[in-house]
């Protein structure tokens, strides 16, 4: 977990062998058709991806990872089922919009609900228990080698190329990686900064190591207003449900009995100060762009102006895709993996 420099806001990733993939939900969705379109859009971020082609990379993710509806036989939450009872009753399931559980690269859930920790039981199909075992099974564990509690510190340059990765492992050692190729992989917090890609960020700040960054966030009143709207749309579902009383994350204590006390929300969240805050997807930071000043790496994933390194992460992702980002990111890697020399 990593605060803001005022401590108000929350950024939550994985720091494991797995990464992230061990302690999300494992939710699973193709990036929105209109984020995509707004990406490649040349008169404005102008991304360059070839649309085919990433879609082609989504199918074989979702085939190599099991993606699958989580239903009709997985155990929810029953909190689950009192909200979809609640948005059934006030019509948030018509076309075109849709209302069903989620798809998941999960296999067989137990429910036992320690998702955000770790499937115990192995059932979720991260990258720790799927994707590094078989790739190790498939190439070798000498080819695909993997180092835990192991930090990446900072990227090593040789006349202006990157040419490895300087380590430090838990026990004080020191270890150096040479590589014809880099890539980097660090997710949005770790690798905004170890590029250029501050420079277009205007919340984070570099450190003097790839994790060493400052978060500074302060949500604007647009910002505020559609999560308070995010609030009072989940409080009428569950109260349209049944529900005898609903409580939002403010600090002030706010019990609401029917669709009428929904508006206290808005009156009561003022600013940051007024409501627990925080984010598990970060995105962004250094943003793929065809141009230079638009972005910080290019359509084959290498920074601008920098030879012998690719970022390929949730970093790259030139805007927010408003949905769970873990397919995306791996649908990313694989239509970069053509293109990394």
């Amino acid at each position: 977990m990593q605060l803001s420099s005022d401590a108000r806001f929350q950024v939550l990733q994985g720091m494991c062998v797995g990464g992230t993939t061990v302690v999300n939900n494992a939710v699973c969705f193709d990036v929105p058709g209109r984020v995509l379109e707004r990406w490649n859009d040349e008169e404005g971020l102008d991304a360059g991806l070839d649309e085919p082609e990433l879609r082609a990379a989504f199918a074989r993710m979702r085939q190599r990872l099991g993606v699958r509806r989580q239903e009709p036989n997985v155990p929810l939450n029953p909190g689950a089922a009192k909200f979809t009872e609640g948005a059934r009753k006030l019509g948030l399931d018509r076309p075109p919009a849709e209302l069903h559980v989620v798809e998941a690269n999960i296999d067989d859930c137990l429910g036992s609900g320690y998702c955000n920790m770790g499937c115990p039981y192995g059932k979720k199909l991260s990258m720790l228990d799927v994707t590094l075992p078989n790739a190790q099974a498939e190439f070798g564990a000498d080819a695909v080698r993997v180092f835990s509690e192991c930090e990446a510190e900072k990227l090593v340059r040789t006349n202006g190329r990157v040419t490895g990765v300087a380590c430090k492992l838990s026990d004080g050692r020191t270890l150096e990686i040479a590589a014809n190729t880099t890539v980097l992989s660090g997710g949005a917090m770790a690798c905004v900064g170890s590029v250029v890609g501050t420079r277009r960020n205007a919340h984070v700040k570099p450190g003097k190591k790839l994790w060493d960054v400052k978060l500074d966030y302060k949500p604007d009143r647009g910002d505020l207003d559609r999560l308070v709207h995010g609030l009072e749309l989940i409080g009428r579902s569950f109260l349209a449900a049944g529900a005898l009383k609903v409580m939002p994350t403010t600090f002030k204590y706010l019990p609401i009995t029917d669709e009428g006390g929904l508006e206290e929300i808005g009156r009561t969240v003022r600013d940051n100060t007024d409501i627990q805050l925080h984010s598990s997807h970060p995105q962004g930071g250094n943003p793929m762009s065809r141009s230079a000043e638009k972005g910080v790496v290019d359509s084959r994933f290498r920074p601008h102006g920098i030879d012998g390194l690719h970022v390929c992460d949730a970093s790259v992702f030139p805007s927010s895709i408003t949905v769970n980002p873990q397919l995306t990111v791996m649908a990313l890697a694989s239509y970069a993996a053509d293109r990394i020399e």
